[in-house]
């Protein structure tokens, strides 16, 4: 079945769904598709204290944990450089969900009680003093948890342990020839940058229409 879809978000499953080899090869990874862990687009509630946004995917490889923001060139020509600088709010998802994993241990302890609240209590004045004034999220009223710590919990038990390396990724799509400078984030040095051309696996269904064929099984 052939899906066309358009923009970051399709561009980002097409990449899951064909790329990831290419995607980890570029990141020095041998690690197997077959043996990691992909999330798209897991999200951690807007708006609020306890939220911080969401990551355009996650890989879990084996010993590495892959947090990634994507960006596109709007299917215009590709620039010999590109640099693209992300807001404060986009970096300090990456800082907020690092301090999680830091905590991933003393989170999965404290969840064998099911108890969220002993683990806030425990940490939200380190929390407060990395980012405040962002918070660890509450449960609610009814002392049931809330979907963003649902979605937190779940994450974190399937990544299961600590990785031993945490890398902050940008996958950058683009339209045609390669590169010549590659692409950076300019406000943040960390960030590993992946280029992907995706104008030749598309272009015989409507790249010209900028559309993205996604083949779903």
């Amino acid at each position: 079945m052939k899906v066309y879809a358009y923009g970051e978000d399709a561009l980002t499953l097409w990449a899951i769904k064909n790329k990831v080899p290419e995607i980890l090869g570029k990141l020095g990874d041998k690690t197997k598709v077959e043996e990691c862990k992909i999330f798209f687009r897991p999200s951690f509630g807007r708006g609020g204290k306890g939220t911080f946004g969401e990551f355009d995917f996650i890989i879990l490889s084996d010993d590495k944990l892959y947090l990634g923001e994507s960006k596109w060139d709007g299917a215009k020509k590709p620039k010999a450089k590109v640099h693209i600088k992300f807001k404060q709010q986009q970096l300090r998802r990456h800082e907020i969900f690092k301090w999680y994993i830091e905590k991933i241990k003393e989170i999965k302890e404290i969840l064998k009680e099911e108890c969220w609240s002993t683990f806030k209590k425990n940490y939200k004045d380190d929390f407060s003093k990395c980012f405040g004034p962002k918070e660890i999220p509450d449960l609610d009223k009814k002392g049931l948890k809330p979907l963003l710590v649902e979605n937190l919990i779940t994450v974190l038990k399937l990544i299961a342990k600590k990785p031993d390396k945490i890398v902050d990724v940008l996958l950058y799509f683009y339209n045609g020839k390669n590169l010549e400078d590659g692409c950076k984030v300019t406000n943040d040095n960390s960030f590993e940058c992946v280029s992907v051309d995706y104008n030749n696996d598309n272009k015989e269904d409507g790249v010209k229409n900028n559309l993205i064929k996604i083949e779903l099984q």
